[in-house]
């Protein structure tokens, strides 16, 4: 036997190949294993440890640059996911690809503490002034955005009209589904 690599071993060369594999419809593919596939997605771009490493805001951002992102609204589309199936796994799938979604759009907002004065515990039964309050646009200037949100943030903003009132629908559709009890109706 030679020790060269099978062919049908290699992974395809085509650009659809980050598609087929978040598709239940695919040749080859299942709902398990576009579930497996969110799964280990959200394990590369979202470690389970408190540090996020450079490489994972490189590869979120990698695959937002790949369109990534539509791809993985993708899987909350009406016809994704057939309707027969374990309502386990489709929760998952929603779950994991809500979750993912919210994290590269939003991100790890980093709120740096410059403007919050430190106080003493005092133990009087006086009443204790509290700090000035702050509206949600004075604390805009300190927060700090990651490359990788500002990746998704493009996309979106680059958006037609038609794309972004399709992505809210279906985010509300599958939303509206999970609040109901019933993830089966987001898929009708």
């Amino acid at each position: 036997m030679s020790p060269r690599i099978n062919k049908k071993m290699r992974l395809p060369k085509s650009d659809d190949t980050l598609e087929k594999s978040f598709d239940a419809s695919a040749p080859g593919m299942c709902p398990f294993r576009v579930l497996y596939n969110l799964e280990v997605l959200s394990s590369r771009i979202m470690p389970n440890n408190s540090i996020i490493s450079s490489n994972a805001n490189r590869f979120g951002e990698d695959f937002v640059k790949s369109g990534g992102l539509r791809i993985l609204l993708n899987v909350l589309e009406k016809d994704a996911l057939p309707l027969d199936i374990d309502y386990d796994i489709r929760q998952s799938a929603y779950f994991i690809a809500l979750q993912l979604a919210g994290y590269l759009l939003c991100g790890q907002m980093v709120i740096t503490n410059d403007n919050v004065p430190f106080s003493n515990p005092i133990s009087s039964p006086m009443v204790k002034p509290t700090p000035a309050k702050k509206s949600a646009l004075d604390s805009a200037t300190d927060v700090c955005k990651s490359p990788l949100v500002l990746s998704a943030s493009k996309f979106v903003q680059t958006m037609t009209e038609a794309e972004f009132v399709d992505l809210i629908s279906c985010l509300m559709r599958v939303v509206w589904a999970a609040a109901a009890g019933k993830l089966y109706l987001a898929a009708m």
